[in-house]
């Protein structure tokens, strides 16, 4: 399903401008932009846990996080990583987490919500 737009830029949530060369924009990216510029936590399937700010994505979708931090355990210290990119194939599970600047990497709590990755 397509949404068609007048053929300038199109603003979308969180400051994203889109400039589409067809007029066309897929509904899709509307609601993955409303994402960006928010807190998540990553889950790995090798037991890894990712969290960061949802900077850019691609139509796999592979994802950008800033300010990523990384642990293997729940004990272990956190370790800033800066840029992530994490590629669909290696994510368990992903939860929007609160849009506070997380200091620590603790367990998901209350404040979160798992989104699906197909």
């Amino acid at each position: 399903m397509s949404t068609t737009a007048s053929c300038s830029s199109v603003s979308l949530p969180n400051s994203v401008t889109v400039s589409p060369t067809n007029c066309t924009i897929k509904e899709d990216m509307i609601h993955v932009a409303n994402y960006l510029g928010h807190w998540f936590e990553v889950h790995l399937i090798d037991g890894r846990i990712v969290r960061g700010l949802l900077v850019a994505t691609d139509k796999e979708p592979n994802f950008i996080l800033r300010h990523a931090m990384e642990r293997w355990t729940l004990t272990e210290e956190p370790r800033f990583i800066g840029l992530a990119m994490i590629a669909k194939r290696h994510v368990k599970q992903i939860f929007q987490i609160s849009d506070e600047v997380p200091t620590t990497l603790t367990p998901s709590d209350d404040s979160t919500t798992e989104l699906k990755v197909d």
